[in-house]
């Protein structure tokens, strides 16, 4: 076999193989046994025809099968003997069979990015202040015991805030109705038994002031201006009026602080809970300063290294983001026109993003070879116990599933460049 490679481009290799009609032998000899075992022909009963005949009859489907057969072996040769290590296959061309004369063939390729690691230890990186402040302390506390509340209906005053008010609802715009004005979204128009914490996150703009100090039954008006940023793009700007009909006030009642109400939870006071919520604050803030070191020293190593990397990595993980971000933007109401009008941004972004994560993985990955930064079984099987947690499945079916996709090796692959990250986050000079 003769083996000729050349550079095509960054991060691009052809190889141009060729292999003797003599070393093609063993592959025509077991195509060619293959035939005559199965062979249907006229005259004769199955698999009992003379090679000859066998060899005369098939000669374009054996020629075809031979090919099948010794291109892919030629190329795993191929690449072993040129030590070559192909990260996707872009191009086979120029095929040529012969029994005689041989096989020749070219193989475009991908491969790795050949490129000069710089220095990563004792980077310098800016360490923020993690605190819990007192006010946070309070929220989270007020959150915790909101979710254990219940709502009872309210019959002896109007509605206050932090209160439950189910409405029936409808808006013109323009003197039409919403749902012609803006037909993008049914929701804006009009809608039944919506419930509206006063206080909290307003679906309409001025809609929790319209309701305060209303009583079930009474119909109250609300004049709103959407807001240039409102989440519905073809509704932002514009003005619009409502008729809000109340159907029913609840008030939040909260649980009664006492030893069982603690109990329930594990803890024995009130400043069990406090402490409790004030360390689990902490912990998330101390991980999220982690994070944000991490992406400050992966930034630096970005900017240090030069590096092309194979466009069809880039690509593919191009495409991979863009299916995330449209998943994103639909499950945040996104109408089909929305996605249309903001295609060129979707795509812009994805493939800027893609070509930096990229590059960041071939670095960590030198930098986990380095190191001799390795994954256990144990970290992968923890892994997956806790994605199948996650999505409520058995941990059998979760690793069916990522078997099915490469999904382990891919999984060993994430975890392996999270090592890496907190190794390089541990050697960093923090700066105050």
């Amino acid at each position: 076999m003769k083996v000729v490679v050349e550079h095509t481009g960054p991060c691009r290799k052809t190889l141009k193989i060729s292999a003797a009609g003599g070393e093609l032998q063993g592959d025509f000899e077991n195509v060619i046994a293959g035939f005559m075992r199965d062979s249907q022909m006229p005259g004769f009963r199955a698999g009992k025809a003379p090679r000859a005949r066998v060899e005369k009859y098939y000669e374009k489907s054996i020629l075809d099968a031979v090919k099948d057969e010794a291109l892919p072996r030629l190329y795993r040769e191929a690449v072993r003997e040129q030590k070559v290590m192909p990260v996707s296959i872009i191009d086979v061309s120029g095929t040529k069979l012969s029994r005689t004369e041989g096989i020749q063939f070219t193989v475009l390729v991908d491969v790795p990015p050949e490129f000069k690691l710089p220095a990563y230890r004792k980077l310098s990186v800016r360490a923020e202040p993690v605190a819990v402040a007192d006010d946070e302390m309070q929220q989270a506390f007020d959150r915790m015991i909101n979710a254990f509340s219940r709502f009872e209906d309210v019959t002896d005053r109007a509605a206050e805030d932090g209160d439950l008010v189910q409405v029936d609802y409808s808006g013109t715009c323009g003197g039409r109705p919403m749902k012609e004005a803006v037909p993008v979204d049914a929701g804006l128009g009009e809608g039944k038994d919506m419930w509206v914490v006063l206080g909290e996150r307003e679906f309409l703009p001025g809609v929790a002031k319209a309701l305060m100090g209303v009583k079930t039954g009474e119909t109250r008006t609300l004049s709103c201006e959407f807001p240039a940023d409102f989440r519905v793009k073809e509704a932002a700007g514009k003005k619009a009026d409502y008729t809000l009909q109340v159907k029913a006030v609840r008030r939040r009642v909260k649980p009664e602080m006492n030893g069982e109400f603690f109990k329930r939870m594990g803890l024995e006071s009130e400043e069990g809970l406090r402490n409790m919520l004030r360390s689990d604050l902490l912990a998330r803030k101390e991980q999220a300063e982690k994070n944000r070191q991490k992406e400050e020293l992966v930034k630096k190593l970005l900017a240090e290294t030069a590096m092309e990397v194979p466009q069809s990595v880039v690509d593919e993980e191009t495409q991979h983001e863009i299916r995330g971000i449209l998943q994103h933007i639909v499950r945040q109401g996104a109408t089909r026109q929305q996605i249309q009008e903001q295609q060129k941004d979707i795509i812009e972004t994805a493939t800027r993003n893609s070509n930096e994560r990229v590059r960041m993985t071939y670095i960590l990955s030198r930098i986990a070879a380095e190191e001799k930064i390795e994954v256990t079984d144990e970290e992968v099987a923890l892994r997956v116990q806790a994605m199948a947690q996650n999505y409520s499945m058995p941990v059998e079916k979760m690793k069916a599933e990522l078997d099915q996709k490469n999904g382990m090796e891919n999984l060993r692959n994430d975890l392996r460049i999270e090592k890496t990250l907190d190794f390089l986050q541990g050697q960093a000079v923090k700066n105050g």
